[in-house]
């Protein structure tokens, strides 16, 4: 049985998977069919919960896997383009700040969508005092 029960569950989360065909029964069942069927109806059909654990299940998560490194990749390659002529870029240091930081894909893409010409502003945009909060110190170089 899952960790709360259905009475337990926020209204919220069971009008969730009641839209998703998942009933009281359905979700107190351990069938991994049912249980996959709650993951989809929390919108995790392709995607970890948990992207830090997505390695340890290969064979379901491949394509969110490689989507994430070639998105790392992308993030990487953008940032040696927009920063490598400041005097602080620092090649591996930026690459040490994406796999320290782990950025959400959403985040990524974000930071790859931006408007090269309007990348300073982009930064400045989320800057929390001068500085980059934590969620986006992936992009940091030095």
């Amino acid at each position: 049985m899952p960790g709360k029960s259905w009475e337990n569950l926020s209204t919220d989360y069971r009008a969730r998977l009641q839209r998703a065909g998942i009933t009281k029964r359905d979700y107190e069942s351990r069938s991994p069919e049912l249980m996959a069927k709650r993951q989809a109806a929390r919108g995790h059909k392709n995607t970890p919960e948990h992207p830090e654990r997505a390695a340890r299940n290969p064979d379901k998560f491949g394509i969110y896997i490689q989507t994430r490194n070639e998105l790392e990749q992308s993030v990487l390659a953008r940032k040696a383009r927009l920063f490598k002529d400041r005097v602080r870029y620092n090649a591996g240091r930026s690459k040490l700040n994406v796999a320290k930081y782990r950025p959400t894909v959403p985040q990524m893409r974000r930071f790859l969508a931006a408007n090269e010409r309007d990348i300073d502003d982009f930064i400045e945009s989320i800057l929390v005092d001068g500085r980059l909060p934590d969620e986006w110190s992936f992009l940091g170089y030095h």
